[in-house]
């Protein structure tokens, strides 16, 4: 319940009370809420002009309920008359007790000059105090969609048309780690701090492909640390080298692989290395940058995923001929959930930070 006062000529005190008429020269005055106790420092309004809402609802004691209601409204000043227009406001409770949520079940193709419908049922025969319109679209120009929500009875709502200039995407697709270890995290911490020229001396699940690659351990050169732990590798030893290990893996599962990479600041030149992942991935890294006075400035990359078979193969392939190549550390996979965020279109204007057309 909202009692609304505008066009207010001056302050007025506002009075609620259930079942019974405040009796204003009653000592002390029986209400159950009052503009006369509102804090102003904390958003509450006092009664002050030219307008302003006492908002009476579930949190209030005693509750709002069934029943009758009495608003009583006072002018404080015994000199001046006051003047203003007021109303009250009964709003449907839409809490999430009370709601209900509707998802699509499959992606839906969006075609060129084409109306696409996409239909949600409810089963619920209550009435709509509320709605929201969630919406994850990709789209190479989002400005020539028009979007119209449409009730059962044929009610139509215009959601936005002409919006989003040359953006191709309403709302984004994120992912979140489940929650549990990793199921492979390696830091070459194991292996033997020497030319690894053979797959044993990494004391791990780590396999040599092919040519060699060095373990360094931290503070061997100066200024050079690992990302984690004491030790990393160059995927350099006396020639370009290939590593790879296997993950056990769920098909159709969504993982990220995360590791950590930097340029060796003795080379002249930014740096490559060649990472694949099964058949899904195969990418080109490029390290490029280094810390002052020739340190490792470690980067971070993460590729996601999703497993096609029960083993999937994580391979780090050198593309460097010279001596100097990148450098390698903290190699992790885990399971990971993909979760859409959705633009939400509403007549709740707090859900939004700029106004926007419904």
């Amino acid at each position: 319940m909202i009692i609304q006062l505008k066009d207010m000529t001056g302050p007025v005190d506002v009075y609620i009370r259930k079942d019974e008429e405040l009796e204003l020269d009653s000592d002390p005055a029986q209400y159950d809420k009052s503009t006369v106790d509102a804090d102003p420092d904390a958003g509450e309004w006092d009664g002050s002009p030219p307008r302003g809402e006492l908002h009476y609802g579930l949190g209030d004691s005693p509750p709002l309920s069934e029943g009758r209601w009495f608003v009583t409204t006072d002018n404080p000043d015994d000199l001046n008359e006051v003047d203003f227009h007021i109303r009250v406001i009964f709003e449907y409770d839409i809490s999430l007790e009370n709601s209900i949520k509707l998802v699509s079940e499959e992606p839906e193709p969006i075609e060129d000059d084409l109306v696409t419908k996409s239909l949600l049922t409810v089963t619920n025969d209550f009435l709509v105090g509320m709605m929201e319109v969630g919406v994850r679209i990709d789209h190479p120009r989002i400005a020539d969609l028009d979007m119209t929500l449409v009730s059962p009875q044929g009610t139509r709502l215009l959601l936005s048309e002409n919006r989003g200039h040359t953006n191709i995407a309403y709302g984004v697709t994120q992912t979140d780690v489940l929650e549990g270890d990793p199921i492979m995290e390696d830091g070459f911490e194991a292996a033997e701090n020497d030319f690894i020229e053979d797959s044993t001396m990494f004391n791990s699940g780590w396999q040599l492909e092919a040519g060699d690659v060095y373990a360094y351990a931290s503070g061997e050169v100066s200024g050079w640390t690992a990302h984690s732990g004491d030790q990393f590798i160059e995927l350099n030893g006396f020639e370009p080298g290939t590593i790879s290990t296997n993950v056990i893996t769920a098909v159709n599962q969504f993982y990220r692989l995360t590791f950590a990479y930097a340029k060796n600041p003795d080379s002249e030149d930014s740096l490559e290395m060649k990472v694949k992942v099964g058949s899904v991935i195969d990418l080109k890294v490029t390290a490029s940058v280094e810390g002052e006075n020739k340190s490792l400035d470690w980067e971070i990359k993460q590729l996601e995923f999703t497993a096609t078979e029960t083993s999937t193969k994580i391979e780090f392939k050198s593309l460097e001929e010279g001596e100097y190549a990148v450098l390698l550390d903290t190699v992790m996979v885990a399971e990971v959930e993909p979760a859409n965020l959705y633009a939400t279109f509403s007549e709740l204007e707090n859900l939004a930070r700029d106004p926007m057309k419904f």
